[in-house]
């Protein structure tokens, strides 16, 4: 019975949503910022707009569009805000022939601030397969929709770009390398894995956890 019951609420959800959220993307403006690698996003200027085309408009809209329609789901509300609420902006990075595409949200409620990595093939114009999920809540809060740092970075003086290319001698294979801070309310650790895009795949080398202890 409970099961029917969630099953009635997501359909509830979904069909109410089909007939907002149209109206809402049409209101949705993605902007987006050039940076370099490796990034740090303390220091992205968020003036430095960038024009995106029309394909890569219409991918991160789905990405913004489908991150508040999860979060509808998870949490069972549906006029809590506006999609274009949760949006804060992409960072575009390029390095030789793959633009990365960071797409930086917050959640319906307008708090925890998480981010998604598209990686785009400049040759072949086509994006790989997956798409990473970065989660940057425990080192930015957002402020007139601009990063900054939040005051557990500070305190632990995580000074690590957010992304960066690394060279592991592997016939000429691009390497990134993604750090975060990892917090579960008692606990924190550096977080960091490494992926290589190649073909439109997504392969991940290596992931550990650091735990800091003060």
């Amino acid at each position: 019975m409970k099961t029917f019951a969630l099953i009635l609420l997501w359909l509830s959800c979904f069909s109410n949503l089909k007939k907002v959220a149209p109206k809402n993307e049409l209101t949705l403006d993605i902007t987006c910022i050039d940076a370099k690698l490796p990034l740090y996003l303390s220091s992205v200027d968020f003036n430095n707009r960038a024009h995106l085309s029309d394909e890569v408009t219409a991918k991160i809209k789905k990405v913004v569009c489908d991150n508040y329609f999860n979060d509808v789901v998870r949490n069972k509300v549906l006029k809590y805000s506006k999609i274009k609420d949760t949006y804060i902006n992409t960072i575009r990075l390029h390095e030789k022939n793959q633009t990365i595409f960071l797409i930086i949200m917050k959640n319906i409620f307008g708090h925890n601030i998480r981010s998604k990595a598209l990686f785009y093939d400049d040759v072949k114009k086509t994006f790989a397969d997956k798409i990473i999920d970065f989660n940057i809540n425990a080192l930015y809060d957002v402020e007139s929709n601009k990063l900054k740092p939040t005051d557990l970075k500070l305190q632990l003086k995580v000074n690590s770009p957010e992304i960066a290319v690394v060279d592991f001698k592997t016939g000429g294979k691009i390497w990134y390398k993604f750090t975060r801070l990892y917090h579960n309310g008692t606990a924190n650790a550096i977080e960091t894995f490494v992926i290589n895009v190649s073909q439109d795949q997504i392969k991940t080398l290596a992931f550990k956890r650091q735990f800091i202890y003060q």
